[in-house]
């Protein structure tokens, strides 16, 4: 008997701008459909875009919101509400929820109120992470506990506001509002049917999160689409590709600082959404210059492309921090394709080392570049590399699927009538504490935008407003720093440096303040080197290594130095 199944996901796979989570969702449901089930999608309006062509499934999209926000991706009333009409409408046996992002929380309080059968796939964190990934940046080990939620407000306040401070009576409201959000997802989870993990490493972060989920998690490994690639030999050299875009997750940086350490640097091509911001980027960050004609920016493409692509390539690099799948990884291996990746979260589950690719130590591109090298200096290590038959397809999933959906709807799950639920109501001082932090945000930008055009002046009044009203302000300290320093001001700057460092050390849990502490050790070094004190110099690049053992910058700097003391550093990015 056909089923009617609700899925709720956080986008369409539109092009390589969608990510695994909406690939696989979309797969999923197709191949649901071809076996004669129904099946709706929940999801996010899509901005300036078409669906893609869609066999069978049919989509329901939720109101635009005005802005993201953490209240909104808590509980957002026009949202819920307009998932109600589409339950009312669709009469779904069972809502299969993949994510929530853009779309809030509260629909698993609508599913749990009115008694509706309902399970979650865990694609990654975002259930207990601001960060999605549990990686807060710059290149610092991922976070393996969050302590109750008591890590997490220096990551709340830096990925909604940029607003890492060391005044209390400002994360105090952020402390509440943390600890309502995770009893919130927690006790809607525990209602679900069951909840499904990708991966072995999901399963057991969750579960050191949150034990009393140990019942409801089950492991059930995402499938992909089988991609098939001409078979060939490696070329000489062999071409690396890179598919993901400018998110520091992904490890672009690692993969461009291990080829520019090469002498030789093979062909790479990268594949990303974001081309022309990445070009940008690339120039600013000066690697188009070192890396030269070994660099191919691709931009989008289609996914019916994806076999021409991969023919094209002999190595796949997914230099990622952190993985909950991999899609590219997975594809890759269908494709017949070694992959080269670090050893972070389910990559290690996916690749066995030196058998189908190889594996290397998260962010640590000296490493990658070793291997890099093999690749293009042995040919023969290249071939032994062989791929694993063995890739889960999305036919595999949607059977494994259907036999939980089976089970689950066999229990018989009362349905109980429809009245319109009361929304969750946030305590006033979180929501004025909220709003306050939004205020101090928009200055920010402000700042930014005045700063990435010249005028340092505006600039840096605007980053002076917010350190008047929070003097702890550790951003707007630390960006008015930079402002300093790029004005010429280099006394002014050396001053306002070592007061952010000043002001992070007076921090209990400094998860997310790595990337400042460790930037603004590199930026006093240089002002010492500057003022010709070489011991001082290469003492604060030694504390920015200390905090960031690969900051390629500063390794870059300190190797300079010893070669020769008097080098020049105005060229070094």
């Amino acid at each position: 008997m056909p089923l009617r199944l609700l899925f709720v996901v956080h986008g369409l796979p539109m092009g390589n701008a969608s990510g695994g989570v909406e690939v696989y969702t979309f797969s999923l449901a197709e191949e649901l459909a071809r076996r004669g089930h129904h099946v709706l999608l929940f999801c996010p309006k899509l901005k300036g875009a078409s669906p893609p062509p869609m066999k069978g499934v049919s989509v329901c999209f939720a109101p635009d919101r005005p802005a993201e926000s953490p209240l909104l991706n808590l509980t957002d009333p026009a949202v819920e509400t307009a998932f109600e009409d589409a339950v009312v409408k669709f009469k779904p046996d069972l809502i299969h929820i993949h994510h929530l992002k853009g779309l809030g929380a509260g629909i698993l309080s609508v599913c749990r109120d009115r008694h509706l059968p309902y399970m979650v796939t865990l694609h990654d964190f975002w259930a207990f992470c601001d960060h999605v990934h549990l990686y807060p940046g710059a290149g610092v080990r991922t976070c393996t506990d969050s302590e109750d939620g008591r890590k997490c407000e220096n990551c709340f306040l830096h990925v909604h506001f940029r607003g890492l401070t060391a005044r209390r009576k400002n994360v105090r409201p952020v402390s509440d509002f943390i600890r309502l959000r995770r009893r919130f997802i927690l006790d809607a989870l525990l209602s679900a049917e069951c909840l499904i993990a990708p991966s072995e490493f999901v399963r057991k972060r969750f579960l050191a999160e949150w034990k009393e989920l140990r019942s409801k998690i089950i492991l059930v490994r995402n499938g992909i689409v089988p991609v098939s690639a001409a078979a060939r030999a490696p070329r000489h050299p062999p071409i690396f590709g890179f598919f993901g875009g400018m998110s520091e997750v992904k490890g672009l940086s690692v993969l461009l600082n291990a080829l520019e350490s090469l002498p030789h640097p093979p062909p790479l091509q990268i594949y990303s959404a974001d081309r022309s911001i990445l070009m940008n980027w690339l120039r600013t960050e000066k690697y188009d210059a070192s890396l030269g004609r070994s660099l191919r920016v691709r931009g989008k493409f289609q996914r019916r492309h994806l076999n021409r692509i991969l023919s094209g390539l002999d190595v796949v690099v997914v230099p990622s921090f952190v993985e909950t799948f991999s899609l590219v990884a997975a594809e890759a291996l269908s494709a017949g394709k070694p992959v080269i990746a670090s050893r972070a979260g389910a990559l290690g589950e996916m690749i066995s080392d030196r058998v189908n690719g190889v594996l290397f130590s998260p962010g640590n591109s000296m490493e990658l570049a070793n291997w890099i090298g093999r690749c293009v200096s042995n040919r023969r290590f290249l071939n032994r590399l062989r791929v694993s038959d063995s890739i889960r397809t999305v036919h595999d999933a949607a059977t494994e699927m259907l036999q939980i959906y089976s089970k689950t709807l066999m229990r018989g799950i009362p349905i109980h009538p429809f009245a319109r639920r009361q929304h969750l109501h946030l305590p006033k001082k979180i929501s004025d504490k909220f709003t306050y932090l939004k205020s101090a945000h928009r200055i920010m930008q402000q700042a930014e935008m005045l700063r990435s055009q010249g005028q340092l002046n505006k600039a840096i009044t605007r980053y002076q407003r917010i350190l008047r009203n929070d003097p702890s302000h550790i951003i707007a300290g630390y960006r008015l720093a930079i402002c300093y320093f790029e004005a010429g001001g280099l006394a002014a700057a050396e001053i306002m440096f070592r007061k952010v460092l000043d002001l992070i050390s007076r921090l209990s849990i400094k998860i997310s303040t790595e990337a400042y502490e460790a930037s603004s050790a590199f930026y006093l070094a240089q002002i010492r080197l500057r003022h010709k004190d070489a011991g001082d110099g290469i003492r604060w690049l030694e504390h920015c290594l200390k905090i960031i053992p690969y900051h390629h910058r500063a390794r870059t700097l300190l190797a300079r130095i010893n070669i020769s003391p008097s080098s020049d550093i105005s060229d070094i990015r």
